[in-house]
């Protein structure tokens, strides 16, 4: 698991310089998601993360609290998985 989406690039390439043949021998994901991580090869998986739901999520949770509620829960910004093709899962 590899933080930034720069870095996991550079990881990437440098296990391939060493050999090293990604998913097969080596499993590689993405923290964060870059638009580029789509045009590498084999694709990184990455977790996406939605700006927008976790926006809506906020702005109601803001709007009950100026109407008086109170905050009772919390607000949790889940990403979604970019299976791609570094993770070596087989379906079947």
């Amino acid at each position: 698991i590899v933080a930034r989406s720069s870095p996991a690039l550079h990881v990437l390439t440098h296990l391939q310089r060493l050999g090293f043949q990604v998913p097969r021998d080596v499993a590689l994901i993405a923290r964060d998601d870059d638009h580029f991580l789509e045009h590498t090869s084999p694709e990184v998986a990455r977790y996406r993360y939605d700006p927008k739901l976790h926006a809506r999520r906020l702005f109601r949770l803001l709007m009950e609290r100026a109407n008086g509620l109170p905050c009772a829960r919390k607000v949790y910004g889940m990403a979604r998985l970019i299976e791609g093709e570094t993770l070596g899962m087989r379906r079947f």
